[in-house]
């Protein structure tokens, strides 16, 4: 992993400093979000989620090393969230059900080299690094109790991995506004290359503790094989999720020259795309 880093730096350096251009710009956009799980499928019907529409916002840089090369940096605050629909029989209260939201956000980074065609059509591919900012969750119960409590944003910030790496790839569209600005209009995917949940403690799930050490949704399905949360932890099979998402993005951005290059002469050019 610190080998990759570094290859990413050096490359981020080289290009920085090539590029005659850049490009500066607000961006903003919506995903279709998902956390991936084998687990899940082993709990249906008991158990089902769907994926969520969540938002993003950010700045971006493109720096343009040659007229049909680019390399785009951003950071963008983004949400991946989940919702889930449950029902299960415990022994002490019968049928329950459950609606929740796992909702968790991320300031990304993506680093993506991006090539356009001559009509001005681009395609984008690289790596993205992500860092979690907060987790919680939403929760109501039918009934309702001690054991099961609604929650509204509760904390669960420790259910989940702090860092995480997306592959990115990306296909959009850029015009001209005026001499010096531009709007890219694209559609991005990234698929997560680490583990976006921690593993619970056993003991979380013991029949003396079980509906006392609070665990998200999204945790709790990580952790277990089927969905029987009133067995103890007797299903307790701990399994990786991994953040999926694809969404618009669209970008206002604003060409300057490259202040990292050496070859700037103070000109400007509103030429190309």
């Amino acid at each position: 992993m610190k080998k990759i880093f570094v290859v990413l730096l050096l490359t981020l350096m080289m290009s920085s400093f090539q590029a005659q251009t850049m490009r500066i710009g607000l961006t903003g956009g919506v995903n279709l979000t998902s956390l991936m799980c084998s687990n899940l499928s082993a709990m249906s019907p008991n158990l089902n989620s769907t994926t969520t529409f969540s938002p993003s916002i950010g700045a971006s840089c493109l720096f343009k090393t040659a007229p049909e090369l680019g390399l785009y940096l951003g950071l963008i605050y983004s949400a991946q969230n989940q919702k889930y629909k449950g029902t299960q029989t415990a022994p002490y209260a019968g049928s329950e059900t459950f609606n929740s939201e796992t909702k968790i956000s991320y300031i990304d980074v993506p680093i993506l080299f991006r090539y356009y065609t001559p009509v001005a059509v681009f395609f984008e591919l690289g790596p993205q690094i992500s860092f979690i900012t907060g987790a919680s969750e939403d929760r109501n119960w039918s009934p309702s109790y001690v054991y099961n409590p609604n929650q509204k944003g509760a904390d669960f910030s420790s259910d989940f991995n702090g860092f995480n790496c997306e592959a990115v790839v990306g296909l959009g569209y850029t015009r001209r506004l005026m001499n010096l600005i531009y709007l890219d209009i694209g559609f991005r995917a990234g698929y997560g290359l680490i583990d976006v949940t921690n593993q619970e403690l056993k003991n979380d799930w013991s029949s003396s503790t079980a509906g006392y050490v609070q665990h998200s949704v999204t945790s709790t399905v990580a952790n277990f094989s089927k969905f029987d949360f009133t067995s103890g932890n007797s299903s307790f099979n701990y399994s990786s999720t991994n953040r999926f998402y694809v969404g618009l993005m669209i970008t206002i951005c604003f060409t300057m020259d490259n202040p990292l290059s050496p070859d700037t002469n103070g000109t400007r050019s509103g030429g190309g795309f």
